[in-house]
């Protein structure tokens, strides 16, 4: 007769295994906004250089996008309040130029996102530059760098939101 063996492995809780992958989810968000963005002053005295032509080149080091919010709009710009490659806590003013070329679109997320299996956690839906309103928070990316720039032309914008 064949006896079972009694294995020594414990399970965890469930409560434990949900918190060590929030604890990832929110490590791997940290690492990939640090990725993405800049700190202060980075490469300033960077020996990269940079070769972009025109074409839709990324060169180490550039930074083609920002969040921030819309601060006013005028014709075919938007002012928006960024914290854009600034000291923690400054805030400057970046005029965002668009081209009849500029994509648009739309995204609100849930307060709370939900473990039912298959239900949509985001409405995304393309909408236009006249959907936009003072105080909206958006995305806006750009083909250029833009670090230390004032005024920027804009490839895409991206109005976020909770809902």
């Amino acid at each position: 007769m064949v006896q079972a063996r009694k294995s020594n492995m414990t399970i965890i809780p469930f409560w434990l295994a949900v918190a060590i992958m929030i604890l990832a989810a929110a490590i791997l968000i940290v690492a990939i906004y640090f990725l993405s963005c800049r700190w202060p002053d980075a490469g300033q005295n960077s020996n990269v250089p940079n070769n972009h032509n025109g074409a839709n080149n990324v060169v180490t080091g550039q930074t083609l996008s920002c969040v921030g919010m819309i601060d006013s709009i005028a014709g075919k710009s938007l002012v928006v309040k960024t914290k854009l490659n600034q000291t923690v806590g400054q805030e400057i003013l970046l005029t965002v130029n668009v081209s009849d070329a500029t994509k648009y679109s739309s995204v609100a997320l849930p307060k709370t996102l939900s473990a039912t299996a298959g239900e949509q956690t985001a409405d995304i839906k393309d909408v236009s530059f006249g959907d936009l309103k003072v105080g909206d928070q958006i995305v806006v990316i750009s083909q250029t760098d833009i670090v230390g720039k004032t005024e920027i032309t804009a490839t895409s914008i991206q109005k976020t939101a909770v809902k």
